[in-house]
C-alpha cells in the first residue's frame, strides 16, 4: 500500500509525561541504559567466575545478555522515532501494531510476575509469529524505516519470550512445565 500516513498518525500513542508532552525517547533509552548498568553491578558478585552458585551465575549472565539486547533494540526504536519528522511517511501495518500490542501485554505480564514473585498467575506470555518477519521486515516493497521498526519490535518480542523461562513465566502453547519455548533472542 503506497498511501503512507504521516508518522505521528501511524503511532497511536507515544508515552507522555504527566504534563501531556511526549517523552524524550532518547533520554528514556539513556535511563534504561543506566538501570541496566545498575543491574550489572548488582549481579556482578553472582556472575564472578569463582561464584559458588554456578547455575544462578549462568542464569544471571543469560538474563543480563537478553536485557542488553533488549536495550539495544529499545535504543534503535528511540532513534527511529527521533528521526521521524512531521513530513516523514511510514506506512502503517496492522501486523506491526499487533506485534507491538502483544509485546506491551507480555511486558506487563513479566512485570507483574516480578512485582508479585510468590503469587501463582494463570497469565502466560503470548508467543510471536514469524509472519511479521516474512511479510513486513523482509518484503522488498516496505520502507526502510518501517522495516527497521518491525525488526526492532520483532527482536524485542523474541527477547521477552526468552526471558520467560529464567523468570518462571509460562508461554502460551509452549511445551513443558517451565513453559518457555527455548527460543532465545540474539541482538
Amino acid at each position: 500500500d503506497g498511501s503512507g500516513a504521516s508518522a505521528p498518525a501511524s503511532v497511536p500513542s507515544l508515552p507522555s509525561a504527566p504534563s501531556g508532552h511526549p517523552v524524550d525517547l532518547l533520554e528514556a533509552a539513556r535511563e534504561l541504559d543506566d538501570a541496566l548498568d545498575g543491574l550489572r553491578s548488582a549481579v556482578q558478585p553472582l556472575t564472578h567466575p569463582v561464584s559458588p552458585l554456578r547455575s544462578r551465575s549462568q542464569t544471571a549472565r543469560y538474563v543480563v545478555a537478553l536485557l542488553d539486547s533488549a536495550a539495544y533494540h529499545a535504543r534503535g526504536l528511540a532513534a527511529v522515532a527521533e528521526q521521524l519528522t512531521g513530513d516523514s511517511r511510514i506506512t502503517p501495518d496492522p501486523r506491526v501494531a499487533a506485534a507491538a500490542g502483544r509485546l506491551t501485554r507480555n511486558l506487563r505480564t513479566l512485570t507483574r510476575s516480578l512485582e508479585e514473585p510468590g503469587e501463582q498467575r494463570d497469565e502466560a506470555l503470548l508467543p510471536g509469529s514469524d509472519t511479521l518477519t516474512i511479510a513486513v521486515i523482509d518484503h522488498p516493497s516496505r520502507s526502510p524505516v518501517g522495516s527497521r521498526v518491525a525488526r526492532h519490535i520483532h527482536r524485542l518480542d523474541e527477547i521477552v519470550i526468552g526471558l520467560a523461562e529464567p523468570l518462571g513465566v509460562r508461554v502460551e502453547g509452549a511445551r513443558g512445565e517451565g513453559g518457555a519455548t527455548g527460543e532465545a533472542a540474539a541482538g
